[in-house]
């Protein structure tokens, strides 16, 4: 499997500069400061087209787009993550967690797409490890974390963690900074580049734990 992380703004650049290595391209992840702000209802009367444009690169490239943006549904602000794979927009996941000035979403979903089963975890969730542990219990290959204005060591730390632990790689994506995280709890490869191409094995093996409880049958 093959990954591509942008994590600058300069999306037409980098497609146009990149089109046969993004042809060969089976997940495109895409940094905050992409979209930036995504407001439903200019989307609805066509005075934005982002989500098509995004659906419409999933289409061109034959990719699994996940694109992290801040969007405004009618007056509710959420940090999201727009989802597409060959030409339909699949969903917009929400991040769980609230802060100050934006909502909760509800729901942490797996994506079954063309190219794989993928969980989302949106912007800061990746530092609450609940997340990871139900994406990986419904059965997701590869972990995704579109991640705006990232602490760098903690997002390395809890990506390396959550992979670990879960046995689920996490590839996570923000602005000016790229890693994957596989089930070793090590970092395959850590970037500052603004466009990262990496070629990925999922492994998709289980294995047995046993544990001992007190008490009887």
């Amino acid at each position: 499997m093959r990954i591509c992380y942008i994590t600058a703004p300069q999306l037409q650049d980098f497609i146009l500069k990149n089109i046969t290595e993004l042809g060969k391209t089976d997940v495109l992840l895409i940094c905050y400061s992409v979209l930036k702000n995504v407001n439903f209802e200019d989307e609805l009367t066509y005075k934005t087209d982002y989500m098509n444009n995004i659906a419409a690169i999933s289409k061109d490239f034959r990719c699994v787009v996940f694109a992290g943006a801040d969007t405004d549904n009618f007056g509710d602000s959420r940090h999201s993550v727009i989802v597409a794979d060959g030409g339909r927009l699949l969903g917009i996941s929400d991040a769980v967690y609230s802060d100050d000035i934006y909502q909760a979403g509800s729901g942490i979903i797996v994506y079954n797409t063309s190219k794989g089963r993928f969980g989302v975890i949106v912007n800061h969730d990746l530092y609450f490890g609940k997340a990871s542990e139900i994406l990986a219990q419904s059965g997701s290959d590869l972990n995704i974390n579109i991640i705006k204005d990232a602490n760098l060591q903690l997002a390395q730390l809890m990506g390396r963690s959550h992979s670990f632990i879960t046995g689920v790689p996490h590839a996570v994506c923000s602005d000016n900074f790229c890693f994957l995280g596989n089930i070793k709890g090590e970092a395959e490869f850590i970037s500052s580049k603004s466009i990262q191409f990496i070629d990925i094995e999922i492994d998709k093996k289980y294995h047995k734990i046993t544990f001992l409880s007190r008490g009887g049958k």
